[in-house]
């Protein structure tokens, strides 16, 4: 808007939301799901559960999207495509671990 820069709808999406996920990850209401994904963990009260799942939802959409439109801009390779997968993954649990995040309880 006019000279004010502004991160990309799915961008902008993210940076709002993420106070909230940081949130939820720190109190374990949000774990990590493998793939560098969250879910909202099953031992987590109805209520805590319901307020979640449309959060988590919408941010596991949003990183499937992005991770989709670089490995398209990239035009990457089998190879190259899974290796940016596997580090992508690594570095959101790396980054959801620093909010507190941990795996589910089985």
């Amino acid at each position: 808007v006019g000279d004010q820069w502004r991160a990309p709808t799915r961008l902008h999406a993210r940076l709002t939301r993420w106070p909230v996920l940081r949130a939820l990850l720190g109190r374990g209401i949000v774990v990590l799901a493998g793939d560098g994904l969250i879910a909202v963990d099953p031992q987590a009260s109805a209520g805590d559960r319901a307020l979640a799942q449309e959060l988590v939802d919408a941010e596991n959409d949003d990183r499937r999207v992005l991770e989709t439109t670089v490995l398209s801009i990239a035009d990457a390779g089998p190879q190259a495509t899974r290796r940016l997968r596997a580090e992508l993954a690594l570095a959101r649990d790396e980054l959801a671990g620093e909010a507190g995040a941990r795996r589910p309880q089985r």
